[in-house]
This record gives C-alpha cells, sequence and structure tokens, in this order.
C-alpha cells in the first residue's frame, strides 16, 4: 500500500522523517523493484526483477534473520581494526550501511561513519578471511554480490 507522508498524522506533519536531509522514503507512485520482487515470491510468480532495487543515496540497516531487529551489523571502533560485528541496534552512524553498484552485478558497502573512504573488505591472511573495514579500493574483497532468499532478506557473498 502506498499512502501520504502525512495519512497517519494527528496534526498534519509528516508521519516518518529520514535521517538524512533530502532523502525520500518509500515511493507513493510506483514500486520499487524490491516490492516486485517481494510480490513475485510471495505469489510464486516467475520472472526477474531489476538487479538493482537498492538506492545509493540512502543508507540501509543490516540485520540477521537470526538475530532479528535487535541487534544490527556495527563497526566496532577499536582504534586499529575497524572490525565488524554485531551490536545492538541504535542509532550509531556504523550501522548505517550504503550499497553502492559497481558493476557486474556486485555492490559495495561502506557506513555512515567512514563515508565512501572505507568499506567492507574481506582480507585472506592466509588462515582466515577476515571481514574489516578497509580503504576503498578496487579489491575483490570490497565487491560483493546481494541476493534475495525472500521476505525481505538477503545474501551477502
Amino acid at each position: 500500500m502506498h499512502y501520504r507522508r502525512d495519512a497517519f498524522s494527528r496534526n498534519g506533519l509528516d508521519t516518518i522523517v529520514p535521517l538524512q536531509p533530502g532523502v525520500v522514503l518509500g515511493q507513493r507512485e510506483t514500486l520499487s523493484a524490491i516490492d516486485i520482487q517481494e510480490v513475485r515470491l510471495f505469489y510464486g510468480c516467475g520472472g526477474t526483477t531489476e538487479p538493482n532495487g537498492f538506492n545509493p543515496n540512502i543508507y540501509y540497516r543490516l540485520t540477521t534473520q537470526w538475530q532479528g531487529d535487535g541487534k544490527s551489523l556495527d563497526i566496532d571502533n577499536d582504534g586499529t581494526n575497524n572490525r565488524p560485528i554485531l551490536a545492538e541496534t541504535g542509532g550509531y552512524t556504523g550501522q548505517f550501511w550504503k550499497i553502492t553498484p559497481i558493476g557486474n552485478g556486485f555492490y559495495r558497502l561502506t557506513t555512515m561513519w567512514q563515508g565512501d573512504g572505507k568499506s567492507l573488505d574481506i582480507v585472506n591472511d592466509g588462515t582466515n578471511n577476515t571481514p574489516i573495514l578497509a580503504a576503498t579500493g578496487a579489491q575483490p574483497g570490497q565487491s560483493w554480490k546481494i541476493t534475495s532468499t525472500g521476505n525481505g532478506y538477503y545474501r551477502l557473498t
């Protein structure tokens, strides 16, 4: 359903306001690629959806099916490692992620906290594939596939 921005307001003001100025929440005239994909999955329809259903001008909160909305992907600012962790959901800028298409169906993930200068990366140190927030570059560990698993959940690979 699509409603006016003040449809549920008692005082005529916007019901939901984005954190970032100038960002439009949702859509009021058409379905997004994600909406279409979810309707197709719900009704068992075939077909494909445009691959870029993410808006690179807004930030997303990343949660897991396992922990739900109570925990979000955050960056532990320990001064050196900038390690991703699941932390209690809050208004922390390390929990807001921008998903930017970089071509061939891959995306780059950056945080509001560090901006475009640091990306979610996987460092292969020979024994472990360690996730970190690292300087943005043309590194294969910074290229992520995002695949819908249905019901609004996605898998990062």
